[in-house]
C-alpha cells in the first residue's frame, strides 16, 4: 500500500506530494462494522492508516495523467535504469535548486513496515538513489558512489561495491545506470529479506494502467483465470469469464456469457469481411496471445452473446460492441485480478468511455469490506463528479490539482479544506470552486 508520492521536476510538476494517507483523525464511530472500508491499516502504529481510493480531479492539463505516469517512471528506474525516456523536466518553472534532474520518492507499507525509496535522475544517469525502512536508511548511493549501509549490507561492503562498479555504473563515463536495489536481489539473493520483498513489491504488487495503455485480453484472463486455484486447471478461463460475465450482468450490461478462442490470424481474417478497419497495431497488441507450448493460435477471438426478444442466445463479434463495453471488459479483467489478490492499481482516466453509475459502482468495489477483502488500494484521476456526490468518499481519498506557470501543479485534499464535514456535499462544494482544481472557462 502507498502512503505517499513525492515529484519534483517531471513535465508540468515543480514540486509535488501526493499524500495517500487517511487523516480523519480519530477512527470514526462504527468504523469495523461498516460495509464499506474507512481505511486500511497499513502498519502496525495507529497513525499508519492509508485510503483505499484515492481520486485525483482538476481541470485539464493540470498533472492528473502526469501524476499517475511518475509512479510507473519509478518502477522503471528500478527494472530498467535510467533511460533519456524517464527525463521530462519542467519546461516553464524556474527553480532554485534541483532543476537539472528529476527527483521522485514513494512511501509504502511492506510487511506493516515503513518503506521509502528515492531516486534523482537525469537523461544519461541516476544521480542519487537511498533506501529506507522505518526511516532507518538501508543503503544510500550518491554521485556513483555508495556512502551509506546498514548494518546487515555493510558486513558485506566489499562485495557490494564491486557489484555496484561492475552492474550498476556505466565504466566509460563512470556514471550510474542501473539500481542498486534489484541487483542485490538478483546477486544476493540471501542478504536480506527485506530487499527481497521491496523488490517483489514494485515488481508484482502494483499496476499502473496508462491511458494509452495496451491491454491483452489473453495476459489479463490467464492472470484472472489463474486465481480461481479450487478448480481444475482446464475449468479456470471459464470459471473466469463467467465471474467476468456476472460482474457485466451486475453493472446493466446485457451480455449473457463470453466465449474465446486462440485462432491465427489467417482463421481470423478469413472470417472478417471489414478486416482493413480491425487490424491495427493497438488491435494486435491487445488480442496477441504469447507464444507458448500450450498456445493454440496468435489472436485471441472474443465472442458476445446476447438474449434476443425470444430468449434465445445469439453471437456477435466483438467489434460491434461500443468502445466503451470494449474498455469496461478490459479494465474488469485487471480489476477483479487486483481484488482477488490485492494488488494496489494506479489509473489514468478511470472514467474513460464509461457512465458516471458505472464509475461509481466500480470505485465501491474498492471500498466494499465484502469485494475488496484483500486491501487492493486503488489510485486514479478522472474528470467524473458524480462520484463525489454519492457519499461514498471521505475527503481524504479526494485530491483536487490546479496549475499554475510559476509552481506547477499543486495538490489539496478535501480534508485539509476548513470547515469541512463528512455530510457536506463535495461534488457541490468541488464544482462552486471551494476546494479549487476546477477550470474557468470563458466563451
Amino acid at each position: 500500500m502507498f502512503k505517499s508520492l513525492y515529484i519534483h521536476n517531471f513535465k508540468c510538476i515543480k514540486d509535488l506530494t501526493v499524500d495517500f494517507s487517511y487523516d480523519g483523525g480519530k477512527a470514526p464511530n462504527g468504523y469495523k462494522e461498516s460495509l464499506n472500508h474507512i481505511f486500511f491499516q497499513a502498519g502496525s502504529n495507529k497513525n499508519d492508516r492509508v485510503v483505499p481510493v484515492f481520486t485525483i480531479y482538476g481541470p485539464n492539463a493540470s498533472g492528473k495523467s502526469t501524476t499517475i505516469k511518475a509512479i510507473s517512471i519509478l518502477k522503471s528506474l528500478i527494472f530498467n535504469g535510467a533511460s533519456k525516456n524517464y527525463f521530462i523536466p519542467n519546461k516553464i518553472a524556474t527553480f532554485d535548486k534541483d532543476g537539472d534532474r528529476t527527483i521522485l520518492t514513494a512511501q509504502f507499507y511492506c510487511n506493516k513496515r515503513l518503506c521509502s525509496i528515492s531516486f534523482s535522475f537525469n537523461e544519461t544517469s541516476i544521480l542519487y538513489e537511498e533506501l529506507k525502512i522505518d526511516e532507518i536508511t538501508v543503503y544510500c548511493v550518491k554521485n556513483s558512489a555508495i556512502t551509506s549501509l546498514n548494518k546487515t549490507l555493510s558486513k558485506f561492503s566489499d562485495g557490494l561495491n564491486e557489484l555496484f562498479k561492475t552492474q550498476c555504473v556505466n565504466a566509460s563515463n563512470n556514471q550510474q545506470e542501473n539500481s542498486l536495489l534489484c541487483k542485490i536481489r538478483k546477486n544476493y539473493p540471501g542478504l536480506s529479506k527485506d530487499i527481497i520483498s521491496i523488490c517483489d513489491f514494485f515488481e508484482s504488487h502494483f499496476i499502473v494502467l496508462m491511458k494509452n495503455n495496451v491491454l491483452p485480453y489473453s495476459v489479463w484472463l490467464n492472470n484472472l483465470a489463474n486465481t480461481f486455484e479450487e478448480e481444475l486447471p482446464e475449468n479456470r478461463k471459464k470459471r473466469a469469464l463467467k465471474e467476468l460475465v456476472t460482474v457485466l450482468n451486475n453493472l446493466d450490461i446485457g451480455i449473457t456469457s463470453l466465449s474465446v478462442e486462440e485462432t491465427s490470424i489467417e482463421n481470423y481474417v478469413s472470417s472478417h469481411s471489414n478486416i482493413e478497419k480491425i487490424i491495427t497495431p493497438s488491435f494486435i497488441g491487445e488480442r496477441f496471445v504469447p507464444s507458448s507450448s500450450t498456445a493454440k493460435g496468435d489472436l485471441i477471438d472474443i465472442r458476445p452473446f446476447h438474449q434476443n426478444l425470444n430468449g434465445q442466445e445469439v453471437e456477435f463479434d466483438y467489434e460491434e460492441e461500443s468502445a466503451g463495453t470494449k474498455r469496461l471488459i478490459q479494465i474488469l479483467l485487471l480489476i477483479m485480478y487486483a481484488l482477488r489478490t490485492g494488488k494496489d492499481l494506479f489509473i489514468d482516466e478511470l472514467d474513460d468511455s464509461l457512465h458516471s453509475l458505472l464509475v461509481v459502482e466500480i470505485v465501491r468495489m474498492f471500498k466494499s469490506k465484502r469485494i475488496n477483502s484483500k486491501s487492493s488500494q486503488l489510485i486514479c484521476n478522472l474528470h467524473n463528479t458524480d462520484l463525489l456526490a454519492d457519499g461514498l468518499l471521505g475527503a481524504s481519498e479526494i485530491g483536487l490539482l490546479s496549475y499554475s506557470k510559476k509552481d506547477g501543479s499543486v495538490i489539496n485534499k478535501a480534508s485539509q479544506a476548513k470547515g469541512i464535514r463528512a455530510s457536506d456535499d463535495f461534488r457541490k462544494k468541488y464544482l462552486r470552486g471551494d476546494f479549487g482544481g476546477i477550470p474557468f472557462p470563458f466563451i
